[in-house]
C-alpha cells in the first residue's frame, strides 16, 4: 500500500514536470520589429520559487523561479539605457526577493514592477514612470466625476465600446452562440483535456463566471472553480496592471475613477479604461483554449474548491495576453 502511494506521488511530480516545461516552452514571445528607438510592448514575465531581482554592477540580473524538477533557471540581465528593455516585469505569484536597489534601478529606467497574486488580483504596481500628475488630466478627472450629466456620458461611451467588443468577441469565437447575456452564451464550452487523470466534474464545462467554491458565501468571479474562469482572472489582472501603468505614464491619477468608485486607494479610473477591454481579453482566452490541450496537473484544486493555475500555464497566459 505504502509503495502504490509513492509510486502515485512520483508520478504526479513526473506529470506536473512535463506539463510545467510544456507551457514554459510556449512562453516565448515573438516581439513584432519595432524602429530603432521604440521600446518592445511585451512585458518580461517571470515565476516560481527562488526568484531573484538585484543590481549587479549596474545592471538588473532577474533569475528566473523554480516551478519544477530538473528545472534549469532562466537569468535575464538588462543594461542601462538599452532600448531592448521591456517596459515591464510581471511577477506571477511565487517567492523571492529584491533590493531597495532594484526599485531605484527601475525607476530610473522606467520600468514596471508588477506582481500578481494567484487570485488573479494586482498586488502592487511599482516602478515605471512614478507618479507626475498631469494637472490638466487629474482636474478633468475630478469635474467628470462630479458632474452628473459627464459621468453618465463617460460611462455610457464605456458601455458602448464594451458592448461592441462583446459582439464581436461573441461572434468570432462562439459561432453560432450569441445569447442575451455575455457569459450564458459560454455555458457548455469545454476544455480539450490531455492524459489520464481524473477530471473534477466541474471543470467538465463552463457554467457561469461565478465561482462555485466557498459554499455559503455570496457568489463572486473572484476565487475560480473553474479552469477557464482561472485564466480570465489571470488575464483581467494582467491587461488592468497595464492600463494602470499607462494611466500613471499619462499623467492620470489612477484612483480617481469616473464610472467606478475608488475603495482604499484602489485603482479606480484602471477599472473604468478596463471595462471596453474584457471582451478583447476573453477573445485572447477563448483563442488559447482553443488552440491548446490541458492537463489535469495544469490546475491545481485547493480543499475548499478552488481552482489555480500552474505557474508556467499563468506565465503561459499572462504572454498571450500582451502579445
Amino acid at each position: 500500500m505504502l509503495n502504490t502511494s509513492i509510486k502515485t506521488e512520483i508520478s504526479k511530480s513526473q506529470d506536473w514536470a512535463e506539463r510545467s516545461e510544456f507551457w514554459r516552452g510556449t512562453s516565448g514571445v515573438t516581439s513584432p520589429k519595432r524602429k530603432a528607438r521604440e521600446r518592445p510592448d511585451a512585458p518580461l514575465i517571470i515565476c516560481g520559487n527562488g526568484m531573484s531581482l538585484r543590481v549587479e554592477a549596474g545592471t538588473l540580473v532577474i533569475r528566473d523561479g523554480f516551478t519544477h524538477y530538473p528545472q534549469l533557471q532562466t537569468v535575464h540581465r538588462l543594461f542601462a539605457g538599452d532600448r531592448g528593455n521591456p517596459t515591464r516585469i510581471v511577477v506571477i505569484d511565487g517567492s523571492g526577493t529584491l533590493t531597495f536597489a532594484v526599485l531605484s534601478w527601475l525607476a530610473e529606467q522606467r520600468i514596471a514592477l508588477i506582481r500578481v497574486r494567484w487570485t488573479g488580483d494586482v498586488e502592487v504596481v511599482a516602478g515605471g514612470h512614478g507618479f507626475s500628475g498631469d494637472r490638466a488630466k487629474i482636474d478633468w478627472q475630478r469635474r467628470t466625476r462630479a458632474d452628473d450629466a459627464a459621468r453618465l456620458a463617460f460611462a455610457s461611451d464605456l458601455i458602448r465600446r464594451k458592448l461592441s467588443a462583446s459582439l464581436k468577441t461573441l461572434t468570432g469565437g462562439l459561432e453560432g452562440q450569441c445569447a442575451a447575456q455575455y457569459f450564458k452564451a459560454w455555458e457548455g464550452l469545454s476544455l480539450r483535456w490531455t492524459g489520464k487523470r481524473p477530471i473534477p466534474p466541474q471543470w467538465q464545462v463552463f457554467g457561469s463566471r461565478s465561482s462555485l467554491a466557498l459554499n455559503g458565501m455570496k457568489p463572486c468571479n473572484r476565487a475560480a472553480s473553474h479552469p477557464i474562469n482561472a485564466m480570465l482572472n489571470y488575464s483581467y489582472a494582467v491587461k488592468m496592471a497595464n492600463l494602470q501603468v499607462e494611466a500613471i505614464a499619462s499623467g492620470y491619477d489612477p484612483t480617481i475613477g469616473i464610472f467606478h468608485h475608488g475603495k482604499k486607494g484602489n485603482a479606480a479610473y484602471a477599472f473604468d479604461l478596463i471595462e471596453p477591454e474584457r471582451p478583447k481579453v476573453d477573445a485572447a482566452v477563448l483563442k488559447f483554449v482553443a488552440d491548446n490541450e490541458f492537463a489535469v496537473t495544469d490546475f491545481v484544486l485547493t480543499r475548499d474548491g478552488v481552482c489555480r493555475l500552474s505557474p508556467q500555464l499563468a506565465r503561459a497566459i499572462a504572454n498571450s495576453i500582451s502579445s
